[in-house]
């Protein structure tokens, strides 16, 4: 793993630093390789470079960059955020289970979905409907079609012409899953608007 020097830390970084008790100092010495006297728990200092690589993914570095940069394998990454993305919907349902935690219930299922396909809100929605990828979700959102609604009222030809290289059969079928998942939101809308009526 990549050594450290918290010269490169930008504020919110070293902010984090702070509250785990670890020193700018020290870890200037670790990188140098000098002897430090300060003291670190491993572990801490392990959940920190952990937080430092998750934070990277979440500002959108694709994870060929995250590897690269820390000198990680690349599927020691893909199975750090998955276990992040999988503690979050355990703390998900934990806060289910208890009325004074309900902020948490509509807070983290948009973290977990951003963590699950580590990419940028914008492009969320699209992600969510059915044999769309990254990529593909890239390439619809800088077309224009940012929303599910867009997307389910687009015309066939049309999106063709916007996307280069888009097979008719796989216009249609991306078209379909976003009608089929837009009227799946749109009836489990009514169904909480119903609840909350009755």
């Amino acid at each position: 793993m990549k050594t450290l020097n918290a010269q490169f830390l930008n504020d919110d970084e070293k902010l984090v630093l702070g509250y785990l008790g670890i020193t700018e100092e020290f870890l200037g010495k670790k990188a140098s390789q000098y002897v430090v006297k300060q003291t670190v728990d491993t572990r801490t200092l392990t959940r920190f470079y952990v937080t430092l690589i998750l934070y990277d993914l979440w500002k959108n570095n694709s994870i060929y960059d995250v590897a690269r940069y820390w000198q990680i394998p690349r599927g020691t990454i893909q199975y750090l955020y998955s276990q992040a993305g999988q503690c979050a919907t355990s703390i998900l349902y934990f806060t289910k289970v208890f009325d004074n935690l309900w902020p948490y219930q509509d807070l983290l299922p948009t973290f977990i979905r951003r963590l699950t396909f580590c990419t940028s809100l914008e492009i969320l929605p699209l992600m969510e409907i059915h044999g769309i990828k990254q990529g593909r979700a890239l390439q619809l959102a800088r077309a224009g079609y940012k929303t599910l609604k867009s997307l389910a009222r687009a015309n066939v030809n049309e999106l063709m012409k916007d996307i280069p290289h888009l097979p008719h059969k796989v216009a249609l079928t991306i078209i379909k899953n976003a009608a089929i998942l837009l009227k799946q939101q749109i009836e489990d809308l009514k169904d909480q608007a119903a609840e909350l009526e009755g």
